[in-house]
């Protein structure tokens, strides 16, 4: 068993003229990857993994500077796939992001289904397993794969999950690698 300590990256400057995936953080958000820096500094990680989009990234980075690690890439760590999406309003968003968790094995608005994102992020742990020594690992994500992975890994619905889930937020749970 290994404990992942999962954390949502902080939060980042919403722009409806650039892709989602290549947001950055503000102020605040900086601020609030620092604090997590902080909370986490003698936990004991032995590696911290993040996503390659710059919100992720570089709430990784400001927490492994606080821990005394340097952060490393991992491409599936991504969020959900949803580039056809474009920028939605907020119940618009908020609809497809359910229909995404009660319908996991459909496309919604030709976007990666549920089970396909799911499956690629859980691959990713694997990989930030085996790339790591014995220790609790970082992995510095998005909400929406982080609430399905959490799903399955609690039982819990998805939808909830990922309604309570605020940003920078820090989820502790232990994990084997799949055989």
């Amino acid at each position: 068993m290994r404990e992942l300590i999962l954390i949502r990256h902080a939060e980042s400057q919403l722009d409806p003229s650039t892709p989602a995936e290549a947001w950055g953080l503000t102020s605040t958000g900086v601020k609030q990857a620092r604090a997590v820096g902080a909370e986490l500094k003698d936990a004991g990680i032995v590696a911290i993994f993040c996503s390659l989009e710059p919100k992720a990234r570089q709430t990784a980075d400001l927490i492994a500077d606080m821990v005394g690690l340097r952060s490393r890439n991992l491409k599936d760590l991504a969020e959900h796939r949803r580039d056809s999406w474009g920028f939605l309003g907020d119940e618009e968003f908020n609809q497809a992001i359910h229909e995404v968790f009660d319908v996991p094995d459909t496309s919604v608005i030709g976007a990666e289904t549920g089970k396909r994102a799911l499956s690629r992020f859980t691959n990713a742990i694997a990989a930030a397993d085996e790339k790591s020594s014995p220790g609790p690992i970082a992995l510095v994500s998005h909400g929406t794969v982080m609430s399905l992975f959490l799903s399955k890994t609690t039982g819990e619905p998805a939808g909830p999950i990922w309604e309570a889930m605020d940003f920078a937020e820090v989820f502790r749970v232990e994990w084997e690698a799949p055989v």
